[in-house]
């Protein structure tokens, strides 16, 4: 595909070295995200983790994995590096040992009570990092955390609070605006790719994906397990304040939904979360909320009132793909054509208005525009956002640049980010292909 031209501000955003955590797997080891790792071992994926005391002076941690991970009972001293507990690694705790187990899925872990690495009553975390390889070659392939409070069973944490956990990924750029039918797009692209397969409308609950999306449904393009897996990450969901939901944020001069129904029904602030060159911005969740139409009817072309049961919804998509978002703002309604006229509350008639105003697309992308990601949101594939990158449009010139920073001259963007994710060369077997 062709490059873009944008226009990016001198001071580049720069790459921060981090720890590697791949692709998101299921607990049950199905391989519907990741069959295996790209040196080809197969994945192993840790089920359980359990504590005891069998006596008074030791610890005694249980791994349980889906498959098999040792040949013979064996110690494990050279890989102790992997396996942490209170924020050690076992090589750092004296008298700590790890080995196999007489069940070739399990390893076990010994920690000396004296060394106070574990602390009953008080929460313990325990990691195992991605990247361990056992016996039978098989690895894991993302850091899995678990909390312990007393001797039992591990409490799964799939949401890290430390960034360090995850991989950095940056936007390097934001394509400039196009129509799609009556909506509005624009792609963000990242430094790298961000997702293991296509996702698609991530805007939304995991209940209603499950419903339109799932298992069983006529397009079926998500598994529960995928569900659930993106769910307790907290990539998505708006239950989640980590989530898309929250930490992805759009603005413009010119809403035709927020301007026509300015107050919501759903109980949430609708207060802009920023406001960056005079535009406010506002998060996807504010996007989807039910707003009230404030009495406001419409009247169509056979004289009958068409009223939308007294709210608005507003509506944005979000797809997630190789190495970028795909932003969607919904568009004017297709039943704009039955359009006759609009009354006030007062039942007189609002001239000028020409939509049912079920969008929020601008009527023209030829307006200020600002597109905003929060540090913390975390993609599909387990790499995040650490830092946030707020970007303005100018449009008179068709261009994005990083808000606040002096606008740089235009240049060709030679990255991945608009190449799909391929490399040239990729790219150029592409083409012969096709020839």
């Amino acid at each position: 595909m062709g490059k873009k031209i944008l226009s990016l501000a001198v001071a580049a955003v720069c790459l921060c070295g981090a720890v590697a955590i791949p692709a998101f797997v299921p607990d049950d080891g199905t391989p519907t995200a990741v069959a295996e790792t790209p040196q080809g071992q197969e994945a192993i994926f840790l089920q359980s983790v359990t504590l005891t005391k069998p006596n008074g002076n030791d610890y005694v941690f249980t791994y349980h994995f889906d498959k098999e991970v040792s040949k013979t009972a064996a110690s494990l001293d050279g890989k102790k590096s992997f396996f942490t507990v209170g924020g050690k690694a076992l090589t750092e705790i004296s008298g700590a040992t790890l080995s196999y187990s007489d069940n070739k899925n399990e390893i076990t872990a010994t920690v000396p009570a004296s060394s106070g690495a574990v602390k009953e009553g008080e929460t313990t975390r325990v990691t195992v990092l991605g990247g361990f390889i056992s016996e039978t070659d098989r690895v894991t392939t993302v850091r899995y955390i678990y909390d312990f409070n007393n001797p039992g069973q591990g409490e799964r944490i799939y949401r890290s609070d430390n960034m360090d956990d995850y991989e950095e990924v940056t936007v390097t750029s934001i394509s400039v605006p196009s129509g799609e039918s009556q909506n509005g797009c624009i792609y963000i692209y990242f430094s790298d790719v961000v997702t293991p397969k296509k996702y698609q409308d991530l805007q939304w609950t995991k209940t209603w994906l499950r419903s339109a999306y799932g298992e069983g449904t006529k397009l079926s393009l998500y598994s529960d397990s995928v569900l659930d897996l993106l769910y307790n990450y907290q990539v998505f969901d708006p239950y989640w304040e980590n989530s898309l939901s929250h930490l992805l944020l759009f603005g413009c001069e010119d809403y035709n939904g927020l301007k026509a129904f300015p107050t919501n029904t759903g109980g949430i602030d609708m207060t802009p979360k920023m406001t960056v060159d005079g535009v406010e911005l506002f998060s996807v969740r504010q996007f989807q909320e039910s707003v009230a139409e404030n009495g406001t009817k419409y009247i169509d072309k056979a004289g009958q009132t068409q009223s939308f049961n007294g709210q608005q919804c507003f509506a944005v998509q979000v797809h997630f793909d190789q190495n970028w978002i795909q932003f969607i703002l919904k568009g004017d309604s297709s039943n704009d054509t039955q359009l006759s006229k609009v009354l006030d509350a007062d039942g007189k008639e609002i001239p000028g208005v020409t939509s049912f105003h079920e969008n929020l697309r601008p009527e023209s992308f030829k307006q200020k525009m600002a597109i905003g990601v929060r540090k913390g949101l975390l993609m599909p594939n387990g790499k995040m956002v650490k830092q946030d990158f707020i970007f303005t449009y100018d449009y008179m010139k068709k261009q994005w640049s990083i808000a606040g920073e002096a606008k740089g001259e235009t240049r060709e963007d030679e990255t991945l980010s608009n190449q799909e994710g391929y490399t040239d060369a990729e790219l150029a077997q592409i083409e012969k292909n096709k020839a």
